[in-house]
């Protein structure tokens, strides 16, 4: 006998779990333009494996796709608090997402409960829909039969205003797929990439006009992704071309990537030393700056006087200068503010108006001028919030562990989708979050195999690098975590639209009557609630 049911997307089945212990979704509200995604969860009591196919039935484009499990070594830190995780055990978790195979079918087996990740755009639709799900055997006769009842409201979720970068790293792509950086297969996935990251809501990328200096031990590096080409002549003068970034430009442009932002000008935790830049020099590729180059020495000081006002006029020349953001150092501490100020005191004359932004949590550094978009870690905001700053950012990585939300695998999925309604109660302007796309270990010595490491070789929770998989054509795989996400950015669009009618106050108000007190230290593990709170908004749209 085979089971079936339907469930949100907020839940996470695992392999062990039995079907009973998951609540039946029978009905959805969504707007148009909309994507929305629940699953289909399955069981067989056969001994024998069982190859079951799997339709949708609806007016509305589809996909299905099977939610796989891959092995987690490292939920999280032992410091963690266990009863804000699914399991701190090691052990299989559900996160990637393949396309279904053999015709759109699953195998299942006894004793191992499965799922069918449903996805559908609402696009111009409106009115009541049903969805149905049918499960038939290879000879196609019907097993089994579930329902969903859609109610698209005729009103379209706009764009979200939300500014989003996961950090993008194309150095990680050219190691996986063993292609030549600046290849013509190199472009091709990098583009593919490109595509997935608009497709989640990101909407800047990281550009690495030099080799961005994050997570590399120091002393070591990452693989060579500087999009600038410098040329030195004899009497040292630099010399600049533009046509990798270009393409890079116009590549992003064709996928709805709208911001850019310029890579770190100096090394990570706190702007000691350059990065790595590359050269011709008497016709060789050579290494003109590194670990070796103190942040503030003349040679390298003299080089970005040079470099950055031809940047700068070359991005204005292509029309984008208005959408770039600069970087000093990422996560500066209050140990390195002067070395921190000396260098933005460099930058900040060659940039001009354009803002200087960094992932930081020591709220000095705002107060003295230093950064004009702060973008505090969820776990120090409140420092940020209580000076009534206007525009702020957020970010979390791996040291938001314990009473936030974050994505990591180990999490359950309303832990990761309620910070859109912080993003929304606090008016935040922007997210940042360092792994899109990281196939490295921690420190980038090794490449990884992210279906089998996800955890930088056990140094961040499992999920932190990354939220796609890299498919063998060049592609990318969506995970739970990333589309998850997605929602959480939907709601956000669909809270702005609701403020534009009714008030932000009032729409924190009905938000709240349904969650309790929003703040960013404030997370459910529970589905209901915000399935609750986003049909609210949904039916106060609908009136």
């Amino acid at each position: 006998m085979i089971v079936t049911k339907i469930t949100s997307s907020l839940e996470k089945p695992f392999l062990k779990d039995t079907i009973d212990s998951f609540p039946e979704l029978r009905r959805m509200s969504a707007l148009q333009n909309e994507e929305i995604h629940f699953q289909l969860l399955m069981a067989s009591d056969s001994r024998d494996p069982v190859r079951v196919h799997v339709g949708c039935q609806t007016e509305l484009p589809s996909s299905l796709r099977s939610v796989e499990s891959v092995p987690v070594g490292f939920p999280t830190y032992s410091s963690s608090d266990p009863a804000q995780y699914i399991s701190t055990e090691a052990g299989l978790f559900p996160d990637w997402l393949q396309p279904l195979q053999y015709d759109d079918c699953m195998i299942l087996t006894s004793g191992q409960l499965r799922s069918v990740w449903v996805t559908l755009h609402t696009e111009d639709f409106s009115g009541e829909q049903t969805i149905t799900l049918r499960v038939t055997d290879k000879q196609n006769e019907p097993i089994a039969e579930q329902s969903l009842r859609l109610d698209v409201i005729p009103v379209r979720l706009p764009e979200s205003d939300l500014t989003i970068t996961n950090w993008f790293h194309t150095d990680c792509l050219a190691s996986y797929y063993s292609v030549p950086v600046f290849s013509e297969a190199y472009w091709s996935i990098v583009e593919n990439f490109m595509q997935k990251a608009s497709d989640l809501g990101i909407n800047m990328l990281l550009t690495p006009v030099l080799t961005p200096p994050l997570d590399t031990e120091i002393g070591g590096e990452r693989p060579t992704v500087q999009l600038v080409g410098i040329t030195v002549s004899n009497d040292g003068a630099y010399s600049f071309d533009y046509t990798n970034l270009d393409r890079w430009i116009g590549l992003c442009l064709k996928h709805g990537i709208r911001y850019f932002e310029i890579s770190h000008l100096f090394s990570q935790w706190g702007a000691a030393k350059a990065p790595k830049v590359v050269g011709v020099r008497d016709g060789k590729t050579v290494k003109l700056f590194g670990w070796e180059t103190d942040s503030l020495s003349e040679p390298y000081t003299d080089f970005l006087k040079t470099f950055i006002p031809a940047l700068v006029s070359h991005l204005e020349e292509k029309g984008v200068l208005n959408r770039c953001y600069f970087h000093i150092s990422d996560e500066p501490n209050a140990n390195c503010l002067e070395t921190y100020r000396k260098a933005r005191d460099l930058v900040k004359p060659l940039i001009g108006s354009r803002p200087i932004m960094d992932a930081l949590s020591d709220v000095a550094f705002y107060l003295d001028g230093l950064v004009d978009v702060p973008i505090p870690a969820t776990d120090h905001i409140d420092s940020f919030l209580s000076k009534g700053i206007s525009g702020l950012w957020s970010y979390y990585c791996c040291g938001q562990h314990t009473n936030l939300s974050n994505r990591f695998i180990a999490q359950s999925s309303p832990r990761n989708r309620i910070i859109g309604t912080q993003w929304f109660k606090y008016e935040i302007r922007g997210f940042l979050q360092w792994g899109f796309n990281y196939y490295f270990n921690m420190g980038s010595h090794d490449l990884i195999n992210p279906y089998l490491e996800n955890s930088g070789s056990f140094q961040v929770p499992a999920g932190d690098p990354f939220i796609v998989y890299p498919a063998p054509d060049g592609t990318a795989f969506d995970s739970v975590r990333g589309l998850v996400f997605k929602e959480a950015v939907q709601d956000l669009a669909a809270f702005n639209l609701c403020a534009s009618r009714i008030g932000h106050e009032a729409t924190v108000a009905l938000l709240e009557n349904v969650l309790g007190p929003i703040a960013f230290n404030k997370c459910t593990d529970e589905a209901s609630p915000l399935l609750k709170a986003r049909d609210a908004v949904n039916q106060a749209l609908k009136q």
